[in-house]
């Protein structure tokens, strides 16, 4: 089928998904919401369908070219988008097993994986089906299949986890572009944070944050001579990083450059100043600026620089950042 009449068909379900959304009826009506989740699940059944050809069959079918039996890549953000309807419309193991939810997710991570179509095409509706499918393993992957290691699709036939396919897409999304830098930062917290770790992966874990670590840390350094605006997403990556395992990533801070700790303590200082723009908001920012500027400051001070400039600036945003928190929880 010509990739034109794929995208046309992939950009119509969109377009459905578009017109569909909207919040589900209040619980007191329940005649309502019923009505809801039964159309939610139908339209999640026929996307389901979809991928399952889209995906499934050329895998079943041993595909001798298994890359050009998929979709083309200017079609994975539509079929994201339908995979995160999916997602979000589960409500039971039963749904799960009939729509084949946990294979079609091992496929899209596969193929996100590689996916190198920075710009040209849309992407956000592959960072909104990230965070879904945290959420739906939060929720139903009591087993932990996304953390386990699973066969690839690709060429090389390698052995890799969902999480750790997914997180092989964020890695590369940081560099990419401005909009993939905010989007990617933002996906490394809830990759960091939300999945079940404790299933017998916590090595897995520290391989993401390390890997995060000097990604982020590394396009922050091509950025570094002036403030900016990317500052912000960057540095607070490096720091849910950091709150993970500390000396795992100052020693990835300092691996090229003796003064990257402080580099980044530094610039971290900054971006939690009041003067800086854009500065922190959120409460989730300020705590995460907070907690990560406490252990920098507990670490200086370990390290005999007592007296420096940088723990200076630490110390002063973090009287800042604290009061800055206290307002936002009254506005709140």
């Amino acid at each position: 089928m010509a990739s034109g009449v794929v995208e046309q068909g992939f950009a119509a379900l969109v377009a459905m998904v578009q017109a569909w959304d909207s919040p589900a009826p209040d619980e007191n009506k329940e005649h309502e919401k019923s009505a809801w989740q039964l159309g939610q699940t139908a339209i999640a059944q026929t996307f389901s369908t979809v991928l399952q050809k889209a995906w499934l069959l050329p895998v079943e079918q041993m595909e001798p070219t298994l890359d050009s039996a998929l979709p083309p890549p200017s079609c994975v953000n539509d079929a994201s988008v339908l995979l995160e309807f999916i997602l979000r419309s589960i409500t039971s193991m039963e749904e799960i097993t009939h729509m084949k939810v946990f294979e079609l997710v091992v496929i899209w991570a596969d193929i996100i994986a590689y996916w190198d179509s920075w710009e040209e095409e849309e992407d956000q509706g592959v960072f909104n089906a990230i965070k879904e499918a945290v959420s739906f393993h939060q929720r139903f992957d009591s087993s932990g299949f996304f953390l386990k290691m699973l066969p690839s699709q690709s060429a090389n036939g390698s052995q890799s986890s969902v999480i750790s396919r997914v997180s092989s897409f964020v890695t590369r999304a940081i560099a990419a572009y401005p909009s993939a830098t905010w989007r990617a930062c933002s996906c490394i917290h809830t990759l960091l944070h939300a999945p079940d770790f404790s299933l017998g992966a916590e090595d897995t874990r520290m391989t993401l944050a390390v890997t995060f670590g000097e990604a982020t840390f590394s396009y922050f350094k091509g950025v570094s001579d002036s403030p900016a605006g990317i500052w912000k997403p960057l540095l607070l990556a490096i720091s849910s990083c950091y709150i993970c395992y500390p000396d795992a990533i100052q020693q990835v801070l300092c691996k090229d450059d003796g003064n990257g700790y402080t580099a980044w303590a530094s610039a971290l200082a900054q971006v939690s100043s009041s003067s800086f723009t854009p500065g922190l908001s959120s409460e989730s920012e300020i705590k995460l600026a907070i907690l990560t500027l406490a252990t920098v400051i507990e670490r200086l001070l370990a390290l005999s620089m007592g007296g420096t400039k940088v723990l200076q600036d630490c110390y002063i945003s973090l009287m800042e950042s604290c009061i800055h928190l206290k307002d936002v929880q009254e506005d709140g």
